[in-house]
């Protein structure tokens, strides 16, 4: 959906202003479901991970929960994660709820991915926001983004 009235006041609320828009954008009226979760999962499970130390930031973007929790299971995982046995990732039950156990800064990869074409081969960690391994500190979106985590007034800045 189109969000306009661009250069709009700003509601305060408790000291705090919110709804301000800068400039006009188009927002997706639904969550990332399970689905596309699944699908951004499998397209990068064999990349190999150039700024790990330590945990994969690859294997990092499945929290096992999303199988284990009986009231959001949505995501399972097979594989061993090696270039024998690599990752698979299937839906389970409905794949259109919302995704659920997604971090911050793994929603940012996932618009990074979406912004560079939702390819294997698109890059995770530059796009709509310059991560370089990143998985703490604030989001700022870059200049030119096409997707990106808004915030209350859509300009793409978040803490962690």
């Amino acid at each position: 959906v189109e969000v306009g009235d661009a250069g709009n006041a700003a509601i305060t609320i408790g000291g705090t202003s919110y709804g301000q828009v800068a400039d006009a954008y188009r927002i997706g009226t639904f969550e990332v479901t399970i689905q596309q979760y699944a699908a951004f999962l499998n397209s990068v499970a064999t990349r190999p991970d150039t700024y790990s130390a330590g945990a994969s930031l690859i294997e990092s973007l499945y929290d096992s929960r999303m199988e284990s929790d009986k009231n959001v299971v949505g995501i399972s995982r097979s594989g061993a994660g090696t270039e024998a046995s690599p990752y698979s990732y299937q839906v389970i039950g409905d794949g259109n709820r919302p995704i659920a156990y997604v971090t911050l800064f793994n929603a940012a990869r996932f618009a990074n991915w979406m912004h560079n074409g939702a390819r294997s081969n698109s890059d995770l960690e530059l796009g709509a926001y310059a991560l370089s391994g990143a998985n703490s500190g604030v989001l700022t979106k870059s200049d030119g983004a096409t997707w990106w985590i808004p915030s209350e007034d859509g300009i793409g800045r978040a803490h962690v």
